[in-house]
């Protein structure tokens, strides 16, 4: 059987979400095929070198993201394709990744998720770590 895209199960759950802030399970992002899905870590640069990161991340601090996440992201100004192009927040429990989750929201980013349970929950379950 085919492991589904990342993507997919990404909107699955903004659709489930409504209002709130969707979270996805660590478990959901490891069994999907990899794509152009963007893992954003909203955590200090302290943090990233003392606890560890998602391989293959994107960073952008969460006091500063609505100034630094399209540049970390992207390397430029968001285009409208970039608007919906799914990204996951994460930190290390997830708490401050549904707030940068928020804020990407109110930025016009359309299919933003807060990864639950952070990096904690990502390195408990032998997710890749770089």
């Amino acid at each position: 059987m085919a492991k589904r895209r990342l993507s997919e199960i990404c909107e699955e759950c903004c659709e489930d979400a409504g209002d709130r802030i969707a979270e996805i399970d660590v478990f959901d992002v490891l069994d999907c095929e990899p794509d152009h899905t963007v893992l954003l870590d909203c955590r200090q640069p302290e943090e990233r070198i003392n606890e560890g990161v998602i391989a293959g991340d994107k960073h952008a601090v969460l006091d500063t993201i609505t100034h630094t996440v399209e540049d970390a992201v992207f390397g430029r100004p968001a285009t409208p394709e970039d608007l919906d192009r799914p990204i996951i927040c994460y930190c290390r429990s997830g708490r401050r990744s549904l707030a940068a989750a928020d804020a990407l929201k109110k930025m016009g980013f359309t299919t933003v998720l807060s990864l639950r349970g952070g990096i904690n929950a990502w390195k408990g379950a032998g997710g890749p770590t770089g």
